[in-house]
């Protein structure tokens, strides 16, 4: 009965955490990947979710909300890609395109 009640307790308490959905994925551009450190932002109707890239050009980020993002990486103009969070983990890997004076991406 404890047990029961101290779950039902921290879903109350914490609801963001129960309906947290991981987006992950890579970042490529001419094969290889964008680097170490490189900014990622998604853009969901509530909020924005930050995170970086490792060496390997791959990110994880936790979004609270389920619905339509944006992928949107700021350090390079005009590369963004329209998303959906879920509550299960979904994977985003992304090509990196040089177009004009700016960028795009595309999902690989």
């Amino acid at each position: 009965m404890k047990l029961c009640t101290f779950v039902l307790l921290t879903i109350l308490v914490f609801p963001p955490a129960t309906y947290a959905g991981k987006i992950n994925g890579t970042v490529r551009q001419d094969g290889r990947s964008v680097g170490h450190g490189v900014p990622i932002q998604i853009i969901c109707a509530q909020e924005s979710y930050s995170g970086t890239t490792n060496e390997r050009g791959a990110y994880s980020i936790y979004v609270n909300e389920t619905g339509n993002c944006s992928f949107e990486l700021p350090s390079f103009p005009g590369a963004g890609h329209p998303i959906n969070s879920y509550r299960d983990p979904v994977r985003y890997d992304f090509k990196l395109i040089r177009q004009g004076d700016g960028y795009l991406l595309r999902r690989r």
